[in-house]
């Protein structure tokens, strides 16, 4: 990771344009998106100088936090996650893809904060313990 960039910058951005698309996805809107102003707008709010915006818009892009979808238009993975999910269809070849039966009917999104394990554990201790 580059060295300007901080990891917790980082994530505090993706949480704030998650937070941001997370608003329309709740009403069941799937084609969100964010301008690169907007995300930078969100890099700024996460305590970023304005020196380092560029380098945390590309990190975001490099990870694939972020996905280009049009010219200067951004989605986050987990918005382009639930699209592709709400979109999928249950397609067989006997049938055009455009009849092809939706296979979510509703859905309900709920955004919650991000939870990562305690590694607080020994690797070896608990190999040696399954077996």
């Amino acid at each position: 990771m580059n060295e300007s960039i901080k990891k917790e910058n980082l994530i505090e951005a993706l949480d704030r344009i998650e937070n941001k698309e997370s608003e329309l996805l709740a009403w069941g809107d799937i084609e969100v998106y964010s301008s690169k102003a907007e995300i930078e707008s969100c890099i700024k709010d996460a305590g970023v100088s304005e020196f380092y915006v560029d380098e945390y818009f590309n990190a975001l892009l490099s990870r694939c936090f972020i996905l280009p979808i049009g010219s200067n238009l951004y989605r986050s993975r987990m918005a382009e996650t639930v699209r592709l999910q709400v979109l999928s269809r249950q397609w067989f070849g006997s049938q055009t893809v455009e009849d092809a039966k939706p296979l979510i009917s509703d859905f309900r999104f709920l955004k919650r904060a991000r939870q990562y394990p305690k590694r607080d554990q020994d690797a070896q201790g608990l190999i040696a313990g399954w077996m």
